[in-house]
C-alpha cells in the first residue's frame, strides 16, 4: 500500500502487526509508519520498557506504543519527570541489566532528559533516549526549539553529550539502530544514545518496508565506536 491509511484502518493494521509478532509471524516485509518500524526495531534490540513523559512532540511514537502494550509486547511507564524517566532507565539497567528506553516532547522535556542523563554517561550505562524534535521543513520556529536560525541545534546539543543521530530521513533508521546499538551495548564502555525523532518523519509511510534491514542485538558490528 503505497498510500498511507486512515486512522481506523492504521491502528487495526498495527494490531494485525501486533498478533502477528507475537507469534513469530510477522512477515519481513510490511506498510508501516517510521514509528512503528523503530519500535521493531527497538523489540530486535531487546528494549520492551520505555519510561516516557509524552508531548505534542511524541505522539505517533506514543500512539504504536499504546497499541503494542495493549498486545503486551512492550511496557511503558508514564512518570511526572524526565528526569525521573532518565534515572529509572539508568537504575534498570546498571541493577538488573534489563535495557531501556526514554520518551520525550520537544524542547524543555528532552532538555530535562538530557541533563538527567550525564548519570549513563558517566558511569558507562547504555540507555536509548527517544527525543521529540523540530520538523525538517524549516518552516519557522515550531513550539519550544531552540530559538536560533541554525540547522540541528539540538542534535548539536546532544552530540555534546555522547553519541547522537537524527531521523531526518526515515530510511535511514537502519544505521541510526545499528549506532545505537553499538553504543548503548558497547562491551567495553557502552553508554546512551539520542536519537531525535522530527515530528513530520515520525508519521512517515513506508511501504513495503523490510524488516530484515533493522539490526538484530546479536548481529552487531561494534566497532564504530
Amino acid at each position: 500500500m503505497d498510500k498511507k491509511p486512515s486512522y481506523s484502518e492504521l491502528t487495526r493494521q498495527r494490531m494485525a502487526h501486533t498478533a502477528a509478532l507475537a507469534q513469530g509471524r510477522l512477515p519481513p516485509r510490511l506498510d508501516l509508519t517510521l514509528s512503528e518500524a523503530l519500535v521493531i526495531g527497538l523489540l530486535r534490540q531487546g528494549v520492551k520498557i520505555f519510561f516516557t513523559v509524552f508531548g505534542h512532540g511524541s505522539t505517533e511514537v506514543g500512539e504504536v506504543l499504546r497499541v503494542y502494550q495493549e498486545a503486551g509486547l512492550v511496557k511503558v511507564y508514564g512518570v511526572r519527570s524526565e528526569i525521573e524517566a532518565s534515572h529509572a532507565a539508568a537504575a534498570l539497567r546498571w541493577v538488573t541489566g534489563e535495557k531501556a528506553a526514554v520518551v520525550t516532547s520537544i524542547g524543555p522535556g528532552a532538555l530535562q532528559a538530557l541533563a538527567a542523563s550525564l548519570a549513563p554517561a558517566s558511569d558507562g550505562i547504555g540507555v536509548w533516549y527517544l527525543f521529540g524534535d523540530e520538523t525538517t521543513e524549516d518552516e519557522g520556529f515550531n513550539m519550544q526549539q531552540v530559538p536560533k536560525h541554525e540547522q540541528g541545534l539540538f542534535l548539536q546539543l546532544a552530540a555534546v553529550m555522547g553519541r547522537a543521530y537524527s531521523l531526518h530521513t526515515p530510511l535511514a533508521l537502519s544505521t541510526a539502530l545499528q549506532r545505537g546499538a553499538a553504543t548503548v551495548d558497547h562491551p567495553i564502555r557502552p553508554g546512551p544514545y539520542y536519537l531525535l525523532l522530527p515530528m513530520n518523519t515520525q508519521t512517515a509511510w513506508l511501504p513495503d518496508f523490510n524488516l530484515e534491514e533493522l539490526p538484530e542485538a546479536d548481529r552487531l558490528c561494534l566497532a564504530q565506536r
